[in-house]
Parts: C-alpha cells; structure tokens; sequence
C-alpha cells in the first residue's frame, strides 16, 4: 500500500509540474506577444470615447476615427477632427484593451501621409505646437520630417494675397492639427480614405 501511495503522489507531483510548465508557456507566450504591441495598434481597436492629455496640458476627448503607424484621429465634434502625434500623447484614459491586427496596413502609414492628405484636399487646419501657440491655415509641403503651413485667417481660402507668412514645422513639435471639415472635405476625405487602405495614403474616417 505505501509503494502505491508513493506512486500516487508522484504521479501528482508529475501532473502538477506539467501544468505549472504549460501555464509558464502560456505565460511567456502572452507576454511575447504583448511586447510586439504597439499604443496604435490599440487605438485602431478601440470603441468608444477615450480621453487624452497632451503636452501642453490640453485635453482631447472624444472617439477614435483612425489611427497610423505614430498619429491617431480623434473626433471632438463641437470643435472638429483633431490630428495628434503620438509622441504628444502625455497619457489616455478610456483605452481598451483590444488590440488591432498586426496585418492592417494604416500600421506602417507614418504622419507624413496624414499630412500629405490635407494638403492635397487643401483642409484649413488649426496648427497648435508645445508652447500652445495657435496657426491658422493650410499645408503646402509635406516632407519627411516637417511641414511648410501657409498661414491665412481661418475664414479665408488659401489665395497668395491672403497668406501672412510661411511657417516650416518639424513634427516633433506639434502637438494636434484641426480641422474643421464642410460636407464637401469631409466626402474627400471619406473617399481618400476607402481608396487609400491599399495604396499607402492616410484617410481620416471612421473604422
């Protein structure tokens, strides 16, 4: 009876050491795969309204429209579609925890391509840096670190005789652009974006 119960309870000791190794696995497995995960890839993911603070002490708040490889679009509706800079993102509130799938293509579109598609539809966009400085007007060049901006008053249209100045902007310095979308921007951009998932172009639209 003793060499039975001896048995017995090494086969238990057996069976506790299997499990403890397969939840050790799963463990490290998960871990693995959290540590490829990126803040985008949870925007992209995320239903309903988040909260952001920004440098410069500005909150954002409002649901997530779309979100690149360092940038996500926020919907603020009274005051309009607010472009943000990830690294301008002190921290956000209301995040879910799903993930977006590593194969969706908005993972590699950088600022840049956001950017490059408010200068093409030529959106009047409100420009606010880190020291909370404010520029009205519209982006004329995109380049692979900064942005030219053709200040104007927000009520007039991007013409030479109402530009006030040129102003070139690195990225790092930005911390949202605005835009106030009429219906007619706002189909550009919702067409922009249902062409552009394959194509490399950023749209700012809902999932």
């Amino acid at each position: 009876m003793r060499w039975e119960r001896l048995f017995t309870d090494l086969e238990g000791m057996l069976d506790e050491h299997e499990r403890a190794s397969r939840e050790s696995e799963i463990a490290d497995r998960v871990r693995r795969e959290l540590a490829r995960v990126e803040l985008s890839d949870r925007f992209r993911a995320n239903d309903g309204r988040i909260e952001l603070l920004l440098r410069g002490g500005r909150l954002v708040r409002g649901e997530v429209l779309d979100a690149g490889a360092d940038w996500v679009v926020v919907d603020e509706r009274h005051r309009g579609e607010v472009l943000i800079p990830l690294h301008a993102v002190i921290e956000a509130t209301g995040l879910g925890r799903s993930v977006a799938t590593p194969s969706d293509p908005r993972r590699r579109l950088g600022l840049g391509h956001a950017l490059r598609v408010l200068a093409r539809h030529r959106v009047p966009v409100v420009v606010e840096d880190e020291l909370r400085r404010v520029r009205t007007g519209t982006v004329d060049i995109v380049g692979a670190d900064f942005f030219e901006l053709a200040q104007h008053p927000p009520e007039s249209a991007r013409r030479t005789r109402n530009v006030l100045a040129s102003r070139v902007i690195p990225y790092r310095s930005i911390v949202a652009i605005t835009t106030n979308l009429d219906q007619r921007a706002s189909s550009a951009f919702a067409a922009e974006a249902s062409s552009s998932r394959g194509t490399g172009d950023a749209g700012f639209s809902a999932r």
